[in-house]
């Protein structure tokens, strides 16, 4: 399997509320891991490279914060990995409402379900607190470009 190099292709987009880096800028870098995606796995991915010293470049291809019509429930072993990660005032941050029940219904019939804990709050702003603790950590973040994997040019 031959090396494979990301190729970005950035618009004139810059995202108000996060620290963006110049794609020209990226470009001229060495990188020692470009993360693809900053949704809660890459942002999570390119937080624990920057904290071990690596140069990280977070690439998304839309504006940052970016609207998502999903919300975000995290299971108490979500919550247990943003603690371990020093995160673990990350969901008060994002006015997260804590979840301790769910109810089931069908047919009239409901039943309600105890949940050890949990906690719901908007994707928006869940991926864009973990992508700001990535850049906290040292990453470089560049929203607004699509990234593409190719053969790398020798």
């Amino acid at each position: 399997m031959s090396p494979q190099t990301p190729t970005l292709h950035t618009p004139s987009l810059d995202s108000p509320d996060l620290p963006a880096m110049d794609a020209a800028a990226a470009a001229l870098q060495l990188w020692d891991a470009v993360v693809i995606g900053a949704g809660p796995a890459g942002a999570m991915a390119a937080l624990r490279l920057a904290r071990q010293g690596a140069r990280v470049l977070l690439v998304e291809k839309h504006r940052f914060p970016r609207p998502k019509v999903c919300g975000c429930c995290l299971n108490a072993a979500a919550l247990e990995l943003l603690a371990e990660c020093g995160l673990a005032d990350l969901t008060s941050r994002a006015g997260a409402q804590r979840l301790s029940a769910i109810e089931l219904g069908v047919a009239g019939k409901t039943a309600r379900l105890g949940l050890p804990t949990g906690a719901a709050l908007s994707r928006e702003r869940l991926d864009a607190l973990l992508v700001g603790e990535a850049i906290a950590a040292g990453a470089s973040f560049l929203p607004a470009t699509a990234a593409t994997v190719g053969p790398v040019e020798n």
